[in-house]
């Protein structure tokens, strides 16, 4: 009996964890950071069932594959290519609209979407936070599709 109610708590934590995929389109990156920091150590104790390891081995190893996952990848590369545009546009060798326009469809949502270049070097000035986000995020993810996968076996 206690199983069985300890395993439908893990699996309601789980549905939980995966409406990240909608707050994680609606929330900026800092407050996205700070849910995640507090989501990830519940999946990390779901998967702990039929674990060796410690809580903290645990979170070390799911930050680490989330470094490097495809996600996090494309979200650095993201930054990196932005960042490229910026110095074209202040070597003049590209339009200032085309950061705005890369910027706008692969960095901003919906809410934060930029005008100015000035507003683009301030969204830069964010990407610690955001790749952090992006890493909590995936992490996360990971973390709760080994619970399912140990819960479902």
């Amino acid at each position: 009996m206690r199983g069985s109610r300890r395993s439908e708590q893990i699996k309601s934590l789980i549905k939980r964890l995966l409406l990240f995929h909608f707050l994680y389109l609606h929330l900026k990156p800092t407050a996205m950071k700070k849910f995640l920091y507090l989501l990830l150590p519940l999946a990390l104790l779901a998967c702990r069932q039929k674990s060796e390891k410690s809580p903290a081995e645990l979170h070390k190893e799911y930050l680490q594959k989330a470094v490097k996952s495809d996600s996090y990848k494309n979200a650095s590369r993201t930054f990196e290519l932005v960042r490229g545009i910026l110095d074209s546009v202040k070597k003049g060798s590209m339009d200032s609209n085309v950061a705005i326009f890369v910027y706008n469809n692969s960095i901003a949502d919906s809410k934060t979407q930029v005008k100015t270049i000035a507003e683009v070097k301030q969204g830069l000035k964010q990407d610690t936070a955001y790749l952090k986000a992006v890493q909590l995020k995936v992490a996360a993810d990971l973390a709760s599709e080994d619970s399912i996968s140990k819960i479902e076996h």
